[in-house]
Formats: C-alpha cells, sequence, structure tokens
C-alpha cells in the first residue's frame, strides 16, 4: 500500500518528523511513502536532505480548496488513491477535509493531540489522559478505530535504547525551544544563567528558530555551547543532567531517556493535565511561558541541580514508560496486524486504614504536585497565612529540605486531605504544630473531623510530652467551629503556647488570627 502524509509545516517541526518516524516504520515493512507540506523556505535545507519524496503546496488554504489541491496534486502523481493511506498531521485541516479525501476512495488516518472531531478512519492521539476529558466517544463515529495513548508516541528509533546518564560535573543544562521558538521571550534568563556560571549550559536552535543573536554572541564569549539543527537530539540527552525547554515533542524523549526536565508551554497544545505528566515521570511543568517568573526558574533550575539523585529516581519510578516503538506498533495496526498491548498500567496506592471509608499513606516525592496544587487551591489558601500561590521554584527548593511529616488521607479510595505535622522546640518545651488542606474533592465536616482526630491521636502517640499549637483565621468559621470541638482552647496572651504560636506562626497576627492549643490528656501538668 502507498502512505501519502499531508503536513503543516508551520506548526511545528515536531509534526513533520513525527510524521517521519512513521513513514519510516511503514517503509520498513514495505509499504511506499510521500510527503505533501506546506511551501515553506525556512525548511529548504531540511526537505533536499528528507529520506522521502517531498510535494509542495501552497499554504493557508480553506479545508475544501486544500483538500482539492491535495487530491489533485496526489493524483498527478500516483494516480488513483482508492487503495492509498491519507495520513494527516495539520491543526489547520478537520473533519471537513477529512470527509473530502476519503470521498476520494483514500482512506484517512489522522495524527492528532487537540481533541476534536474527526471523520477519518483512524485516530492516533498519543496524549495520556488521567483526568478522564479527553474521550473521543463523541467526537467520532463507531467505524472509526481509535489508538490512544503514550504507547502510540511517534519518536526516532534510536529512542528505544537510549537512556540519561548525566555529566560527572552534575551541572550540565540543555535547553530548547524545539524546531523553532522565539528566542528573545527567554533572553533575561539565558543571559543570567549564562554570566553567572554556576551551570555549563548547551543551547540547541532548530531550523525555524528567531532572534538567536545573542546565543552566538554567548558562545564566541566562551558561556554556552550552541548547537544549530541537529539530526537529532539524543546524544545530548544522554549527556545533560537537566533540560530546561518548551514541551512539545521533547515530552516523550524526556520519557523515553529518563532526562530530568524542567519546561514551559508555547503554545495551547503543550499544556497537559498534571496528573498525566507526573504519571509520565514529568513533574517540573511551569505552565505558559508568558506567565513565568525568571528568578522563581533559576531557583527551580539550582534545587533540581543540587537534588539530582532523588529527581531522577522520581523519573524512573514513573508507572507509565515510553519505550520508543510506537511507530512501530502504528504501522503494524495499519497493515492489519493486532497489535493488542499485553500490560496494564497500575498506579494504586498501597494505603493503610483508618475505618471504613478513611485510609492513609505517607507523602512520597512524586507528591511534590498534588501537594502544592492542594495548598494553592483558593479555598485552602485564602485563610492561611501566605495566602499567595506558591511558586514551582521555591517549591521545589522547600520540598527537598523540609521537615514535615506529611499524609495524603483517601474518602473511599479518593485522595481527599493533605495532612501534615513538625515537632519544633521552644524553650525546652516540645510543641506539634501541622495543617490541611483539601484536594479537589471537598470533605464533609464529619470526614474532616475523624481525619482529624486520626492526626492528634498519632502525634500525642508518638509526642506524649508535647502540647498542639496552631492559628486559625477569624474568619474561617468551618475550622475554628471543628477546632473548638476537637478540645482546642484559646492561648491567653504572654502565656509559653502564645509566645510559642508567635515564634511558630510569625506571620499570623491576633488581629486576623486566634492562637489556640491543645494538650495531651494523658500529660501530667
Amino acid at each position: 500500500m502507498r502512505y501519502l502524509f499531508r503536513v503543516n509545516t508551520y506548526q511545528g517541526i515536531g509534526h513533520l518528523m513525527r510524521c517521519r518516524w512513521l513513514a519510516t516504520a511503514l517503509q520498513s515493512q514495505g509499504q511506499s511513502c510521500c510527503f505533501f507540506v506546506d511551501k515553506n523556505t525556512d525548511l529548504d535545507a531540511l526537505f533536499d536532505s528528507f529520506p522521502f519524496d517531498i510535494v509542495q503546496l501552497e499554504a493557508d488554504l480553506a479545508e475544501k480548496q486544500d483538500a482539492q489541491q491535495f487530491i489533485s496534486s496526489a493524483q498527478s502523481k500516483i494516480g488513483d488513491l482508492s487503495s492509498v493511506s491519507v495520513v494527516v498531521d495539520n491543526y489547520q485541516l478537520g473533519a471537513q477535509w477529512e470527509a473530502d479525501i476519503k470521498k476520494s476512495g483514500a482512506r484517512v488516518i489522522a495524527l492528532d493531540d487537540i481533541h476534536r472531531t474527526h471523520s477519518a478512519d483512524v485516530v492516533i492521539d498519543q496524549r495520556l489522559d488521567l483526568s478522564g476529558e479527553r474521550n473521543y466517544s463523541a467526537l467520532v463515529t463507531q467505524e472509526t478505530s481509535l489508538l490512544l495513548g503514550p504507547d502510540y508516541t511517534l519518536l526516532n528509533p534510536v529512542y528505544e535504547r537510549a537512556v540519561n546518564k548525566g555529566s560527572l560535573a552534575g551541572n550540565n543544562v540543555l535547553i530548547s525551544l524545539g524546531g523553532g521558538g522565539d528566542w528573545s521571550q527567554i533572553e533575561g534568563l539565558v543571559q543570567k544563567l549564562a554570566e553567572q556560571r554556576k551551570v555549563s549550559l548547551t543551547v540547541i536552535v532548530g531550523p525555524q528558530a528567531k532572534n538567536i543573536h545573542y546565543l552566538h554572541q554567548l558562545q564566541s564569549s566562551g558561556l554556552i555551547e550552541l548547537v544549530e539543527s541537529p539530526e537529532s537530539l539524543i546524544e545530548y540527552y544522554q549527556r545533560c543532567d537537566l533540560f530546561f525547554g518548551a514541551l512539545g515533542t521533547s515530552l516523550y524523549e524526556l520519557a523515553a531517556t529518563l532526562t530530568p526536565a524542567l519546561t514551559f508551554a508555547l503554545a495551547p497544545n503543550q499544556e497537559n493535565d498534571w496528573r498525566s505528566l507526573d504519571a509520565l515521570g514529568h513533574f517540573f511543568h511551569l505552565g505558559n511561558l508568558k506567565h513565568i517568573d525568571f528568578d522563581d526558574v533559576m531557583q527551580a533550575i539550582y534545587a533540581l541541580l543540587d537534588n539530582l539523585v532523588a529527581v531522577k529516581a522520581m523519573r524512573e519510578a514513573a508507572p507509565v514508560r515510553i519505550d520508543g516503538q510506537g511507530a512501530k506498533r502504528i504501522a503494524r495496526f495499519l497493515n492489519g496486524e493486532d497489535i493488542t498491548l499485553k500490560t496494564e498500567r497500575s498506579q494504586s496506592d498501597e494505603c493503610l486504614r483508618i475505618n471504613d471509608h478513611l485510609s492513609y499513606r505517607d507523602v512520597i516525592d512524586q507528591d511534590i504536585n498534588l501537594y502544592r496544587n492542594a495548598r494553592n487551591r483558593p479555598n485552602n489558601s485564602e485563610k492561611m497565612t501566605v495566602t499567595q500561590d506558591v511558586k514551582l521554584g521555591e517549591h521545589i527548593k522547600w520540598w527537598f529540605n523540609n521537615q514535615r511529616h506529611s499524609q495524603i488521607l483517601y474518602y473511599q479510595g479518593a485522595p481527599t486531605i493533605v495532612m501534615w505535622h513538625q515537632l519544633v522546640r521552644f524553650d525546652e518545651q516540645e510543641y506539634l504544630i501541622g495543617g490541611w488542606f483539601t484536594t479537589d474533592v471537598t470533605p464533609s465536616f464529619d470526614v474532616v473531623t475523624a481525619a482529624l482526630e486520626w492526626q492528634l491521636q498519632q502525634t500525642f502517640k508518638s509526642h506524649p510530652n508535647a502540647a498542639w499549637i496552631a492559628v486559625i483565621n477569624k474568619e474561617n468559621k468551618f475550622v475554628n467551629l471543628l477546632n473548638q470541638y476537637l478540645g482546642f482552647q484559646r492561648s491567653r496572651e504572654h502565656t509559653h503556647y502564645y509566645l510559642a504560636t508567635q515564634r511558630a506562626f510569625p506571620k499570623a497576627t491576633d488581629n486576623d488570627f486566634n492562637f489556640v492549643h491543645l494538650e495531651n490528656t494523658k500529660m501530667e501538668r
């Protein structure tokens, strides 16, 4: 069978490359492939060395006009399309284009990751969806075959065997915006990182990169290693200690090589649900570049490099692995072979029972995003002593150095409450401080009460000579009522409870917060 690829070369070079790897897998099975791409002078050098025939088409046409152009060009090249498969990877071409191509007799295969309506015979979406928000049942017909998830990630075959090894110095940072990108957007950050000389910088720029003049200046000054339009990033992934850059195809390349990474999004299709990123071992994503604080980014980079052993362990423990064989799987499916996946992934958490409905487990490093996202929820943070959101960089630095004992409590199997406590000592007296915040599940009064009663019992058992001290926002009626129910008492001014609370929570004032304490009922006073 002959395969024709219709690729938009203006939406990122990664789309052209992932189609190349699928074509390579198809070719290895005896299929012939030809590419129909938008005219793009920025990519002339790439087109000249491309291993498949390329036909260049007019860009930015409406769907119907593009379909007519493609059919006419394809028929001129190979004749009848009734025994042809057409692979389309183009955000501007959707269900209407696919329907028009199918009328020519061709089978249509859509590569897509923006979750939209399709008329194609086969839809391939490599994105992992643990949020349940990317259901295709209402977007395709029952006859459409769906290949969904990272088992169908299209990568260069070299990623089947590649693993990150890092550098001897442990400070090599690889920076890339993919095949294009406007490098002026992170100029201040790159300049600062280079000039501080705390890290060794390798910067990769692609054929569509813009505003890279300052990178040549930094290279001339010996402050960075600059690599332009490499055939593959594999050797750079393998030798770097941390990747920093745009989250496109790099998400899957980084997962395949188990490379520690800090990323951001340049486009909406690069945004991902944090739970899905966590499952791939990708824990450090800053969100859209427009909203990033460069000082926080630098703090994140240095904190990650300072904790590389833990960061690598988090990456290696990912429950979802990228094996680099996605192109082969898709090629086998398209040629009629059975590709039933033999393994099932499990993300079940091992919890200890509290009662019939509540269970818990200790927090681990992989909970870093669950913890921060719960803490930053407005219904949690607005009543805290610090109401501003915790940024990722400051959170990473704190996470690997904090002295808290934290647990995640599950209600009927769902993570519901994050709890923490810490033992502190003032003037030879032991005190317990702590807190709790809800995840995206809102528990009832009874559930929270049971959780806090359990926490008090456990902490008093471990620290029988300690007393609990706490601050509660005066406007937080729910928690004030809850703590009264649990036996907390108001701490009078100048008592050791009051003074210890001031030292433990220096940003809390008695104008806005109630200072309270709870003694261990088994303590002798």
